[in-house]
């Protein structure tokens, strides 16, 4: 039978007004607890309120000094148990706990006014500071402990005693019945949650009940469940791109998810191809194939990434690249131009440890074209890559074949030298008549320095 937490907690109020309901030492504990209480909150709502007034410089200057002398001030009064000063980020600027000084207290949410949050340990505010009366700049989170009100009960209680510790007793033990059903379920959260707060995103948490708990659990499950799919496809997208890159994306994904349904756009197109490897890898053993392959494109990859390029795909021994798509780019033939340098340059240091080890150089030839193409997720239901397709993909592997039928380190389109002008040496050279395109095309080296 499926019994509601609310009827849970009925029961347990019920019980407890039928067993205190006589007592008048309860009703003269509780006027003593809300009347310092009250004192508790009109002393961190003056406090919080003179922080928040003396916050606003320190906070726009960034006066650590001030800041601490403030949380300095306020933990000097009796009770307080802890006081912060955050900016709109949540970052701790100040804290009477040196360790949490520039951490971020996910703790809280956003809030344009004062709130008291109570629990059995302390009673807290949290205050906005405003610059002005209108634009929030920080937040002061201020807390006291409840220590007064123990101490007051607990005075107040030795003088009734005697006629209501019967009843108390018996409360407790139909509270420890009740909290033991409500808490159960409850601690079991907390496990999981603890677990998935250091990482561990595999948990699922046993479900005990079938009231409003257990659907809390099964939806925690399922939450769990959803992160760790998310963080599988960022794992698996930081293949092809970028950590940076896969942030933004996923900062912004719904923007991203309708491009990857397919755009035209002006992208770079990069192609880097080891020259002359087919016929190098039959003189070779396997492992050694895979081990040169390897080392080589690693270096070639780690460079689109950091000029914050996408790996398209590998052909064979050749390292496809996209820059400006799917995060726009600034100007995306001097990124892709500025990673084939850097190609260039880990390939000739890389070439200086194999003479060392008395092997021959490996070369590498690279083409890049800047163009309108169609991005996108392209393939069948089983399977898509997001890739990009057209005529002006097709020039950039023309012109690296180019590269390496010229033994030119770098080869360029003219529309990639109309984005550099200026800021890259090239120089031109004879035009050529290339593979499924009708008239000579203006071609260019790029001067490596």
């Amino acid at each position: 039978m499926k019994v509601s937490l609310k009827i849970k907690i009925l029961i347990f109020a019920l019980s407890i007004i039928l067993l205190l309901g006589s007592a008048t030492g309860y009703f003269f504990l509780r006027r003593i607890s809300n009347l310092i209480e009250e004192q508790i909150v009109y002393r961190l709502n003056v406090l919080s309120s003179n922080i928040s007034l003396n916050a606003e410089d320190p906070i726009i200057l960034e006066d650590d000094t001030y800041m601490a002398q403030l949380v300095k001030d306020i933990m000097s009064n009796r009770g307080f148990v802890y006081a912060k000063i955050l900016d709109t980020d949540y970052k701790i600027l100040a804290s009477n706990e040196l360790n949490e000084w520039g951490s971020v207290d996910s703790s809280i949410i956003f809030i344009d006014k004062s709130v008291i949050k109570k629990n059995k340990d302390v009673i807290e505010l949290l205050k906005p500071v405003y610059l002005g009366d209108e634009k929030i700049i920080g937040f002061v989170r201020i807390a006291s402990s409840t220590n007064e009100i123990v101490e007051a009960q607990k005075s107040a209680f030795v003088i009734i005693a005697f006629v209501t510790g019967i009843f108390f007793l018996i409360g407790i033990i139909l509270s420890i019945v009740f909290s033991s059903l409500l808490t159960k379920q409850l601690n079991f959260l907390m496990i999981g949650l603890n677990k998935v707060s250091k990482g561990d995103l595999n948990v699922q948490v046993k479900r005990i009940s079938n009231d409003e708990l257990g659907v809390l659990t099964e939806t925690f499950n399922t939450m769990v469940t959803n992160i760790r799919e998310k963080e599988l496809i960022k794992i698996a997208f930081t293949r092809y791109v970028s950590k940076q890159v896969a942030e933004k994306v996923f900062e912004n994904p719904d923007t991203f998810l309708n491009k990857l349904k397919g755009e035209r756009k002006e992208v770079s197109i990069l192609f880097a191809d080891i020259v002359g490897f087919t016929s190098m890898s039959e003189k070779l053993l396997p492992e050694e194939v895979v081990k040169i392959l390897n080392t080589y494109l690693s270096s070639m990859v780690s460079a689109v990434f950091k000029h914050n390029g996408t790996l398209d795909k590998f052909i064979g021994d050749c390292v496809m690249a996209v820059f400006g798509a799917p995060i726009v780019l600034e100007n995306s033939s001097l990124s892709a131009v500025n990673c084939a340098i850097e190609i260039q340059r880990e390939v000739s240091a890389l070439n200086l440890e194999r003479k060392s080890m008395g092997l021959s150089d490996i070369n590498i030839g690279i083409g890049i074209n800047t163009g309108i193409a169609v991005v996108g997720n392209i393939g069948s239901k089983e399977r898509l890559d997001y890739t990009v397709i057209g005529d002006n993909v097709n020039l950039a592997s023309r012109l690296q074949s180019t590269a390496n039928a010229l033994k030119v380190p770098i080869i360029v389109s003219l529309e990639v030298i109309k984005k550099i002008e200026g800021k890259i040496d090239y120089r031109q050279l004879e035009s050529v008549q290339l593979k499924g395109i009708s008239s000579p095309v203006k071609i260019f080296s790029i001067i490596l320095r």
